[in-house]
């Protein structure tokens, strides 16, 4: 095991770090604001599908090291902007529709407990 693979683990124990960090904030604290007497509970659409993506990504990064990279530039994850594929927007709208659901799903339990 080289030192880039090394690297790449340490950037992926990061990720996973930071995406639970994340997690904590715009998942967990809120769906337990109303036990910590919390008035107001804030989410951000962008923080909370980054608190998922994250973890998934530095997991990947920390059991495959170097080799997500080469995976990552292989044509089959390249997507050419100018030429919309059907594989491209099926990835795209899976992302889209996992972080939606997300959204939807805790903002639903913070409706549920009593927030706006």
């Amino acid at each position: 095991m080289g030192l880039r693979t090394i690297n790449r683990r340490l950037l992926g124990a990061l990720l996973v770090l930071v995406g639970l960090g994340l997690a904590k904030w715009q998942i967990w604290d809120p769906l337990h604001a109303r036990e910590l007497g919390r008035e107001e509970v804030w989410i951000h659409s962008e923080l909370l599908g980054l608190a998922i993506l994250l973890p998934v990504l530095g997991s990947i990064y920390l059991i495959f090291g170097e080799r997500v990279e080469r995976w990552l530039r292989s044509p089959w994850m390249t997507m050419d902007a100018k030429q919309l594929t059907w594989r491209n927007t099926t990835v795209i709208m899976a992302i889209g529709l996992v972080l939606g659901a997300l959204y939807v799903w805790v903002d639903l339990q913070l409706a549920a407990q009593g927030y706006r």
